[in-house]
């Protein structure tokens, strides 16, 4: 489109925001770039009417209304607080918005990790890459979901553990960039 000379009556459009990408960007480049736009998981519980306990993860994604990027300081409480991840009743931050929402059963988390942990050390024979040591870690020594022991504990307590379980393997996946990759990845 030829430019309008500077005597012309004629009109300029608005410029539009566009979301661009390379086109030979891999499928795993683009699940990269969408998960570095994940803020945050929240997790919240019910009781359906069958009497049954569910949880809802929600995913959180940054709506910034600052629209150049060098203005984008990442500030330290725009993240959601354990206390939001978990209270239904806690604001949240009107700079977030929802963008996906999964409801399962206690026991299907439990499973997640259990195949998460069998993938990330069934992709080594030996020594595992550092992404899937940390997942192994993260399963091992991170915070317990044990099928058992939900029964024991308090709704509130069992929310925690979930938010803090899956944002731990979200920020895990989210450190690794475009590192090399293993099976287990």
């Amino acid at each position: 489109m030829p430019l309008p000379e500077l005597g012309s009556t004629g009109q300029l459009r608005a410029l539009t925001q566009v979301t661009i990408a390379p086109e030979w960007t891999s499928q795993r480049g683009q699940v990269l770039s969408r998960l570095a736009k994940i803020e945050c998981v929240a997790v919240r519980s019910y009781v359906d009417h069958a009497g049954i306990r569910s949880y809802v993860v929600e995913v959180f994604e940054s709506a910034r209304k600052n629209r150049i990027p060098t203005n984008n300081r990442t500030n330290p409480r725009s993240s959601v607080s354990a206390h939001e991840a978990v209270n239904p009743e806690a604001p949240l931050d009107s700079s977030r918005k929802s963008i996906a929402r999964l409801e399962r059963r206690y026991a299907q988390f439990v499973d997640m990790r259990g195949e998460a942990y069998n993938h990330a050390h069934n992709a080594h024979s030996f020594v595992p890459c550092d992404f899937c040591k940390g997942v192994i870690d993260e399963i091992v020594w991170g915070e317990k979901l044990s099928s058992i022991l939900q029964f024991t504990k308090s709704k509130d307590k069992a929310m925690r553990e979930l938010a803090r379980s899956v944002n731990s393997l979200l920020m895990l996946v989210k450190s690794i960039g475009e590192r090399r990759l293993c099976s287990g990845q």
